[in-house]
């Protein structure tokens, strides 16, 4: 999140683009206490494009009430940068996140000028969820921005979503690239997935996209329409029989 470096020659007041943020990648096999700031945010100024990096920890614990940040850069002038990437998993016995200042945890998009940024992703896995399982949280700080992708068109991974949560908050929007199955799926008051012609199939049983103790036809803040969310979850003890 360091701004760049003037080159010589250019006017007094000059505000240069601004830069991205940067990847930070910390793999320790003890814990990690943050009581301080873990930053790959993007650079804000006149023109704040930038954005946001990436924050990669694997670590047995994970505690503190410390920032880790990934957030696009916010502009005077024009559109501002998008949100970035932070993934947390914890590994030691009986390890979460209760530990851990989580509103300090954030990746998104920047504020002002011509546009507010969209949201990129807070990942987190506890050890007791296996790989993948963990919540994919789309969180944009209640500012109304551009959609996040997903999957992202660039650099996506076959099914790296099938068994992971998808919670959308706090204004965060989406937007389908193309057909996805996920794990399971929690959308918020004032966000919003864009599916186009694309489908989404979550892997649960139906139920209110705010609440999953709400199950079934009926229940409040279902985005089901034109078949394009299908629930692929069944109970247990289902039997099946093909002939």
């Amino acid at each position: 999140g360091m701004p760049m470096q003037m080159p010589a020659g250019l006017p007094p007041g000059y505000t240069p683009p601004s830069t991205g943020g940067g990847a930070i990648s910390l793999m320790v096999s003890g814990g990690v206490n943050n009581n301080g700031t873990i930053t790959a945010s993007a650079y804000d100024g006149l023109y704040g494009r930038g954005s946001g990096g990436s924050v990669y920890i694997l670590a047995n614990t994970l505690s503190g009430g410390g920032t880790i940040r990934a957030n696009g850069g916010s502009a005077s002038s024009t559109r501002c940068g998008g949100g970035g990437r932070i993934a947390l998993i914890v590994t030691g016995a009986g390890a979460d996140f209760s530990g851990v200042g989580m509103t300090n945890i954030t990746a998104c998009g920047g504020v002002g000028g011509a546009g507010n940024g969209g949201a990129g992703t807070v990942y987190l896995q506890s050890t007791a969820q296996s790989a993948g399982k963990g919540a994919v949280i789309i969180d944009n700080n209640n500012q109304a921005g551009a959609q996040t992708e997903i999957p992202p068109k660039t650099n996506a991974i076959p099914s790296e979503l099938e068994r992971a949560t998808i919670v959308v908050t706090n204004r965060a929007a989406m937007a389908s690239t193309t057909n996805v199955t996920i794990g399971e799926l929690l959308i918020y008051t004032n966000c919003y997935w864009t599916l186009t012609n694309w489908t989404v199939s979550v892997n649960q049983l139906e139920h209110s996209l705010e609440n999953v103790t709400k199950r079934g036809p009926g229940a409040t803040n279902r985005v089901d329409h034109y078949d394009q969310i299908l629930w692929i979850g069944h109970p247990p003890g289902t039997l099946f029989v093909v002939h």
